[in-house]
């Protein structure tokens, strides 16, 4: 218990430092986030686009609707075969970057 109330002591004794540090790092913390703020709005952060591969066997209207929705926002590839081998080729040569099979 004495160290407990001596660490408290301490503390109060060291208030004046304590409450210095907390607020130059919420001054930092609040500089670097406005300036952020301000770089989302504008084009300087670009948007990455992947390179995909889709085969789609269920055809049914929900996968055609998440290839779509995966088209919007990416770049479709095609790849050169389905089998597990050529797709991580195709990854590692930097052709392709993700392969979704629906079955």
């Amino acid at each position: 218990m004495r160290v407990f109330n001596l660490f408290f002591k301490i503390l109060r004794s060291q208030r004046g430092g304590i409450l210095m540090y907390i607020g130059i790092f919420l001054l930092i913390f609040l500089m670097m986030s406005s300036s952020f703020k301000s770089d989302i709005g504008g084009s300087s952060l670009p948007i990455y686009n992947a390179k995909i591969a889709i085969f789609d066997h269920d055809n049914s209207p929900l996968s055609r609707a998440l290839a779509k929705y995966l088209g919007e926002r990416a770049t479709i590839v095609t790849a050169s075969r389905e089998d597990k081998d050529s797709l991580l080729d195709d990854i590692y040569s930097r052709r392709l970057e993700y392969a979704l099979i629906i079955p």
